[in-house]
């Protein structure tokens, strides 16, 4: 387990009359990304050191990058040829002209007044950031530090999501262990003779199966296993696609959407290739997954 603690801050961005710099240097660095990637998935190269070696002067000259946005392209398409090899992945990862676009110290700054410095391939332009209450009360917690960002782009709207990082809290020695055993009629049961009773849920999981035979739906019960790092817009699955606890955004594509509603959308999907249980009067389909988890 990591001794680090990572959490993204999304925050809108007004790109004023920079719109086309960041637009260009998007396609740039996506298409300098997947071509990293591919040389270094034909070639074998796993190193860090080597890939740099290999692709740096390249980079800057076919794709017209900047030292460290060469740097940063680098860096996303190595992060994400080791995620697909460690999950068992048999395809290169690619990027689409406009996914997020990988930011470092060296390529970004936040300045006063909610203003933000980027580099692109036009040079340094700069932007406003319009957090929220939470995404500002998130950037003023101290104890958290601000790392690296990522420029997106979703139906027209720019975003910079922030990253930041804390150490996690040291645990406390232990004096003495609780025993908790999961089941599904029994949620947890733990060894003092606590019982924490399933009921409610199985209730819920019933709730949903009545209305929906009420209303004439068909009810798929599917199997749930990888939905939460899956990409539903190119099937694309790797454990690094799950940013964090809500915030979903693909290696390969760069689909971005909230954890739980991309997961629900793969739920959906799956509900298609699966044998549903058939109520009366078939129509839509409502998707559950067959295991407590998720109910």
């Amino acid at each position: 387990m990591s001794d680090t603690l990572v959490r993204t801050v999304p925050i809108k961005l007004d790109v004023g009359a920079n719109a086309p710099a960041l637009v260009e240097t998007a396609r740039r660095f996506n298409a300098a990304a997947t071509w990293i990637a591919r040389v270094c998935w034909d070639e074998g190269i796993t190193n860090t050191n080597t890939a740099h070696h290999r692709v740096y002067g390249q980079t800057r000259a076919d794709y017209g990058l900047g030292a460290q946005l060469a740097v940063c392209a680098r860096a996303k398409a190595m992060e994400a040829i080791k995620a697909a090899r460690k999950t068992g992945g048999d395809m290169c990862p690619a990027w689409r002209v406009d996914a997020a676009v990988r930011y470092d110290a060296r390529t970004y700054r936040l300045l006063p007044l909610d203003g933000v410095s980027l580099n692109t391939v036009e040079g340094r332009v700069i932007c406003r950031l319009l957090p929220g209450q939470r995404q500002r009360d998130m950037l003023l917690e101290t104890s958290w530090r601000i790392g690296g960002a990522d420029l997106v782009r979703r139906k027209g709207v720019w975003y910079l999501h922030l990253t930041q990082h804390k150490p996690a809290p040291e645990p406390d020695d232990a004096t003495g262990y609780i025993g908790v055993d999961l089941g599904v009629a029994r949620i947890a049961t733990t060894d003092d003779g606590t019982i924490y009773d399933g009921a409610q849920v199985t209730a819920v999981r019933a709730c949903i199966a009545y209305k929906a035979l009420a209303a004439g739906l068909v009810v798929a019960y599917v199997d749930p296993r990888d939905t939460s790092r899956t990409c539903a817009a190119c099937g694309h699955c790797a454990r690094a696609n799950r940013r964090d606890q809500s915030h979903f955004l693909c290696l390969r594509c760069g689909h971005e959407a909230n954890a739980d509603v991309n997961a629900a959308r793969n739920i959906a999907a799956r509900a298609g290739v699966n044998q549903p249980i058939v109520l009366p009067r078939a129509g839509l389909r409502l998707c559950m997954a067959s295991t407590s988890r998720l109910l």
